[in-house]
């Protein structure tokens, strides 16, 4: 008896032995390429495996049921009667090949086909065939039926670099695997006898005799009608595989989740559809080295619809939404809204845009010019620099900036800055995506939400991040900011900004149920060309976007005439004074009257004043002068007189002498 043990001892260890080298790993079903997908679940963006493969998981819900009964009629009729392997099948191979003396007829199951398609090694000869029935018993047994096939669909070769149902239709057909014809179906069963011999870009004839097959034995099991079958077999086959276009080609270089390999978004397809001829449009202006990126985000929801990361993707590849950038001028509306909600500001108090200087730093807005005495509605509607300024000092740069970020650590300083007034003018750092975050909170009556990006986020905590009140008089202003000339009577509420040495263009804005934030710059910060701005770069693309988004436009529920939607601003806020040019009449700081001035290095004098009121004009020696200074051409005594919109005048007489 013992004898006989030793003698079974090294069978059963030699059989084990195999039967352990048999189980496949599971990486190259798990080892997948990155893919993202929209709220319909079409593929918007993929990455290659690091084997070069496309790959992309593939269940049985995301396939066509015929493809399923096709594929079992002519693989593995029995599939769901066995464990792996398919006896009567073996018995049937081994008498036809018997007869034939050769090999004519195979047993393979589904199951054995996985455990090959997983272990390249387990394909050739009756050694690895035993090996694949082992490993086909052990994964049935383990992984049950169902995943089985899942399995089979996301890693069978399908011709190329094509592996799983849902690349090869997506190649193949250009759509996805759940909505397949008769013809496109049994292609696609066929296709993995022999991916590179049945490729019908290149062997037609072998591509369509196989195909016809499958319909055939579809046919002979009753899987398919053979009038339908008869039909099948005469539709064209695909002469080339299709580019698999990428809507959001850029976003897949957000998701670095180690061993995530699908990704499921919120992103609409119809809106990404816009921001494809948004894409078209923008690149048909020719700007070199320059791109657009877009957000768009559903305001009931806070969900993001609509995600373009980079239109000129000859110039960049980057995730530009979610990028690091100055915000340029688009935090001036949370200044004044913040300022309405803490009583320190009312859309109809009296601002004054005027020359400020803070220590060396001397301001000044855009246009160069100012406005003197002006509502801060107004004043926000035309994207003043001076009276935001005061503004932002008023309630404290630290408590400004502590604010914006309770919701959202989101704007961010230079290393060692503390808060200060330049945050309101672009001097600090953020992302397009949080813009239009923060943005959707404003036309949500000051409700903020966590923009969701992915399906599997969940509904953030509701933050009240301005009253309804402070935050709709905001919103009704921002409708006043300048539209551009093909959208004069649009109801979007928005806002521009332009950073420093127009390295970034923005347009940020509301209509209804949609916020839209874009973005046009170089991706290396460098200054663009032909010296863009908000407006002009931005404004229309932002326009013709919002607008083309199909919606109810239901306006907005009137709110309680209250706080910042008060007709009038209370007593103590009608104005609020200057306090570096309160009481105190224009001057002429430089040159003083009576001295004796020599031109800079560049030959110009430049006029310093102090206390001016709106607009100013200088005349020399009775003659108006374009600017605020000048290059004398003779040595001598000139009168310079500056007078301000206010009425307010003064005049210097002073001696030049010429550098020699």
């Amino acid at each position: 008896m013992i004898k006989k043990i030793l003698l079974i001892l090294p069978i059963i260890a030699i059989f084990g032995s195999i039967f352990i080298s048999s189980i496949p790993k599971l990486d190259r079903y798990e080892q997948r390429s990155l893919a993202v997908y929209d709220r319909e679940d079409n593929l918007i963006a993929y990455n290659l495996t690091s084997d070069g493969y496309l790959r992309l998981k593939s269940t049985v819900s995301e396939v066509d049921p015929l493809y399923l009964k096709l594929l079992l009629a002519s693989e593995d009729k029995r599939f769901n009667y066995h464990l792996g392997i398919d006896p009567l099948a073996i018995i049937r191979a081994f008498f036809s090949n018997l007869k034939a003396k050769s090999t004519v007829s195979g047993a393979s199951t589904i199951a054995m086909q996985v455990a090959r398609n997983l272990d390249k090694d387990l394909r050739y000869g009756y050694y690895n065939k035993l090996r694949q029935a082992l490993a086909a018993i052990y994964l049935t047994c383990t992984l049950g039926q169902e995943e089985i096939l899942n399995i089979y669909l996301s890693t069978v070769p399908m011709g190329g670099n094509l592996e799983g149902v849902k690349a090869a239709s997506l190649a193949w057909f250009g759509h996805l695997p759940d909505r397949l014809t008769p013809a496109e179906a049994a292609l696609l069963v066929a296709l993995p006898r022999s991916p590179e011999k049945l490729r019908p870009d290149k062997f037609l004839k072998s591509a369509r005799y196989y195909r016809n097959d499958v319909l055939r034995l579809g046919v002979a099991n009753g899987v398919i009608a053979k009038d339908i079958a008869e039909t099948a077999t005469k539709e064209a086959l695909p002469e080339k595989m299709q580019k698999i276009y990428q809507d959001a080609l850029c976003l897949k270089n957000f998701f670095k989740t180690p061993e995530v390999y699908e990704y499921h978004t919120n992103l609409d397809p119809k809106i990404q559809e816009l921001l494809k001829k948004t894409s078209k449009d923008y690149l048909q202006e020719q700007n070199s080295f320059e791109t657009l990126a877009a957000v768009v985000i559903n305001n009931k929801t806070f969900e993001v619809v609509g995600y373009l990361g980079s239109a000129n993707t000859a110039t960049s590849l980057m995730d530009l939404p979610h990028a690091l950038r100055s915000p340029a001028s688009t935090l001036k509306p949370f200044v004044y809204a913040k300022a309405f909600d803490s009583g320190l500001l009312h859309p109809k108090t009296i601002v004054y845009d005027e020359k400020e200087r803070f220590g060396a730093w001397a301001p000044v807005n855009y246009s160069h010019k100012f406005h003197g005495a002006i509502t801060a509605s107004d004043s926000l509607a035309n994207s003043l620099n001076l009276p935001t300024l005061d503004i932002i000092l008023k309630l404290g740069p630290q408590r400004f900036f502590l604010w914006i970020n309770s919701p959202k650590n989101w704007v961010k300083l230079a290393k060692n800055t503390s808060p200060h007034a330049g945050i309101s003018l672009g001097a600090a750092s953020t992302s397009l995506f949080d813009l239009a975050n923060f943005y959707a909170a404003l036309a949500n009556d000051g409700i903020y939400e966590t923009a969701r990006l992915l399906k599997s986020e969940e509904r953030s905590t509701k933050y009240k991040l301005l009253s309804e009140s402070s935050a709709r008089a905001t919103y009704e202003i921002l409708k006043k900011v300048r539209r551009p000339d093909f959208a004069p009577k649009s109801e979007i509420s928005y806002k521009t900004g332009t950073s420093y040495h127009h390295a970034d263009a923005y347009a940020i804005g509301s209509l209804y149920d949609y916020t839209a934030a874009i973005w046009v710059g170089r991706p290396d910060n460098r200054p663009m060309t032909m010296m863009k701005t908000g407006f002009s770069a931005a404004s229309p693309h932002l326009f013709k976007l919002l607008e083309s988004i199909p919606q109810q436009r239901i306006p907005k529920v009137p709110l309680k005439e209250i706080g910042a939607l008060s007709k009038d601003a209370p007593l103590y806020l009608r104005t609020i004074k200057n306090p570096q040019t309160k009481n105190e009449p224009l001057k002429i700081d430089f040159p003083q009257n009576g001295s004796i001035v020599k031109p800079d290095f560049y030959g110009n004098i430049y006029v310093l004043t102090k206390n001016t009121q709106g607009e100013v004009i200088m005349t020399i020696n009775g003659e108006i002068a374009p600017d605020t200074s000048f290059a004398p051409q003779h040595e001598g005594f000139y009168n310079v007189c500056v007078a301000d919109e206010n009425g307010q005048s003064d005049c210097v007489n002073f001696k030049v002498i010429l550098n020699h």
